[in-house]
């Protein structure tokens, strides 16, 4: 069983696409109001260097932050274990397949509302959704799921049930009988 550990989770390239720099702004937002929440960031790219200066620059300490770089798959399962609540800020997404991975763990996500994200994530049902390019609204929602554990545990049970409609077996099934209706 998933527990509560006050964690928050970016999964990513840390890319502009992603939205990887909005997390460490959104993050110095979430600390002010609840100082003992930590964002564990997995992941690397081009912009980690960015990164690390805007956690400076908003003096978050060292131990708020855990940066993991790039880490076997096999390894996310019991990173995601650690998270309560997991960010993808993405600027554009063909699909939101990071936001399906995390929700099939049991982690509320908080997405932008960009490309496939919002077919996937039903906001206020199995997560939140937030205007892209928006740290400031990111941080909001974020404070919304943690200030209320009843939106928050609803929204983990939901994101299971979700996610395992996106099952290679479910697709798989989907595919014949689509392929059945056009033979």
């Amino acid at each position: 069983e998933h527990k509560m550990t006050k964690t928050i989770g970016l999964v990513a390239r840390l890319e502009s696409i992603k939205g990887a720099d909005l997390a460490i702004p959104a993050f110095a937002k979430i600390l002010e109001t609840n100082p003992e929440y930590r964002l564990i960031i997995v992941g690397d790219g081009k912009m980690r260097p960015l990164m690390e200066q805007q956690q400076r620059d908003f003096g978050i300490a060292s131990d708020r932050i855990e940066w993991t770089g790039k880490v076997a798959y096999e390894r996310l399962g019991e990173l995601y274990n650690q998270m309560d609540i997991v960010w993808v800020p993405s600027r554009s997404e063909g699909f939101g397949l990071s936001a399906i991975e995390a929700m099939a763990q049991g982690c509320a996500v908080v997405a932008s509302n960009a490309g496939g994200l919002a077919e996937v994530v039903h906001d206020g049902k199995d997560g939140l959704l937030f205007q892209s390019e928006s740290a400031d609204e990111l941080a909001s929602k974020t404070k919304q799921l943690i200030s209320s554990t009843e939106l928050l545990s609803t929204l983990r049970r939901n994101a299971i049930t979700n996610a395992q409609q996106y099952t290679f077996d479910n697709y798989a099934k989907r595919i014949k009988s689509l392929y059945a209706k056009l033979s």
